[in-house]
């Protein structure tokens, strides 16, 4: 995902600043990314992870509860297709 975000840092002001109209596979490479992006945050409701005793939680239901209210809203917002808007 870093390599995917770095790659989009450079590209993406490049082609506003320099293509008049995508092409056919600017589209589709930024229809994979934002796949990507939205495959990523379903992922991270079935992730593990350690509480604040150290151990590991693996209930998908407290997986849930924990990832919603850290980085759900931040990954959701930048997981929306801005190509498409």
């Amino acid at each position: 995902m870093l390599l995917l975000i770095f790659f989009l840092s450079v590209t993406v002001p490049f082609r506003i600043s320099f293509e008049d109209s995508p092409t056919y596979n600017w589209i589709m490479l930024d229809i994979t990314i934002e796949a990507l992006f939205i495959i990523d945050v379903v992922l991270n409701f079935f992730t593990a992870f350690e509480d604040e005793n150290g151990e590991l939680v693996v209930t998908r239901e407290k997986i849930a509860k924990s990832y919603l209210k850290s980085w759900f809203f931040i990954d959701l917002v930048s997981s929306i297709p801005l190509s498409a808007i």
